[in-house]
């Protein structure tokens, strides 16, 4: 509560729209490089790596799809 006070927000933000990412069901780790195969070290990069709603993440990971 105090955070929503200060003008911070308690949840996480989504890296893709800046909004907070209210419901922990809609959190979603996107790669912000995408990786190429389990063996990939961008895999489990945590610089590779933000949060996003999981809308966010669907649409980003469905427009990467249409470009392949």
């Amino acid at each position: 509560m105090e955070a929503a006070i200060a003008g911070l927000s308690a949840y996480p933000i989504c890296e893709l729209c800046r909004r907070p990412v209210e419901n922990v069901k809609e959190i979603h780790v996107d790669h912000i490089t995408p990786f190429v195969g389990p063996d990939d070290p961008r895999r489990l990069d945590m610089d590779n790596l933000r949060v996003t709603h999981m809308r966010c993440h669907m649409a980003r990971t469905a427009k990467q799809g249409r470009k392949l």
